[in-house]
């Protein structure tokens, strides 16, 4: 078995730190040059080492077009604080909604690069889209998350859930997705640590409890993704920073597939058919790429080039548009951040593909 691992510079061992790495351990995600691989060793199962294969050219699908003109940047120049980006959604119009937490504020951008501020009360630490131009944002300081309304150049707040009297005991919010009206939200620290499940009117409906040696709850390294048809089934997402992992879980927390991945940031899941059979795509900050997964294996979608130290990704359904932030330079101007624009064509257009195979029907 081979392991591709993506990285602008060579890849050194994690132990010894001067040899170019060639295995990756599957059971504590180290990366090893042959010397340390023979003195290995670690607490848990016994080691799968896996021949590790690095790459460092730009890699790009032919699912993917990159839309130049839209890039965007966000500078520091323009704030009083250093950005520090803590996530990005779509708009229904097709506006991007980018989270600052050092600045306490939200930028809204048009398709032209202009922005406005929306500032906020304290300082956010998630963001969701929900549906037409609506959004959800965590605070985790006041145990809250706020539902606004974000007009042309204003926004008004719409409704305001508190974590403070849950059935779970009082849980700060941190990271929150959306789907069907509910939202999953990594709430608590520890042993506490949980995701609970919410109805977007602030109704609780239950929490799901994640093993610990899998997700570990700091209010800082899990990034998610929510697919829920009912509060029994559906499916939740898991990207675990300092587990190296992806995991995919049912409503009850029972785990369902993993994946091993280095860094795993910003995670999304295309609706709908792909071409590639594959809809969760993740970046990974360390390996500057994007993968595409489906619990079996994972793909590269782009990797060098543009894609320097990728975090959060957003994507348009309607509009197939992915947007990923990366940072334009992370050795001299680490504060500035840029959003890529891509057309994602892996999505089987459903109502183009009912035409041509009734065309065919009738044709037959």
């Amino acid at each position: 078995m081979e392991h591709i691992f993506m990285s602008q510079s060579e890849v050194n061992c994690k132990i010894c730190s001067k040899e170019p790495a060639t295995i990756v351990c599957k059971g504590c995600r180290k990366v090893l040059c042959k010397d340390c691989t023979e003195q290995h060793k670690h607490e848990g199962p016994k080691n799968e080492l896996i021949a590790l294969r690095s790459k460092t050219n730009q890699c790009g699908s032919g699912e993917i077009e990159p839309l130049r003109k839209r890039t965007l940047l966000v500078s520091q120049k323009k704030h009083e604080l250093t950005i520090n980006i803590c996530g990005i959604v779509f708009l229904s119009d097709g506006r991007i909604v980018v989270v600052d937490n050092k600045n306490y504020q939200l930028l809204v951008f048009n398709d032209k690069g202009d922005d406005f501020p929306i500032k906020l009360r304290h300082e956010p630490r998630g963001i969701t889209k929900m549906t037409d131009n609506k959004i959800a944002v965590s605070f985790f300081y006041v145990y809250e998350i706020h539902i606004f309304n974000v007009g042309k150049k204003t926004s008004n707040t719409i409704n305001v859930i508190s974590f403070e009297n849950l059935d779970v005991g009082k849980l700060k919010p941190y990271y929150i997705c959306y789907s069907n009206n509910h939202f999953a939200v990594e709430a608590g620290e520890g042993d506490e640590g949980c995701i609970v499940i919410i109805h977007e009117d602030g109704t609780f409906k239950k929490s799901i409890r994640v093993e610990n040696r899998l997700a570990h709850f700091s209010g800082n390294t899990i990034r998610m993704e929510f697919e829920m048809e009912d509060i029994n089934t559906g499916k939740i997402f898991i990207c675990a920073m300092s587990r190296k992992v992806v995991i995919c879980c049912d409503m009850n927390g029972k785990v369902l597939w993993t994946e091993a991945l280095p860094d795993p940031r910003g995670i999304i899941a295309i609706p709908g058919k792909t071409k590639s059979g594959k809809n969760l795509i993740v970046a990974s900050k360390t390996c500057s790429a994007v993968f595409r997964l489906d619990g079996k294996t994972a793909d590269v979608l782009l990797a060098k080039g543009d894609i320097r130290n990728p975090r959060y990704i957003a994507y348009h359904a309607d509009k197939q548009l992915l947007c990923i932030q990366v940072t334009k330079d992370p050795e001299n101007n680490p504060g500035d951040h840029q959003l890529l624009f891509y057309r994602y064509k892996d999505v089987i257009n459903e109502t183009k593909s009912n035409t041509i195979e009734q065309s065919t029907q009738v044709n037959t």
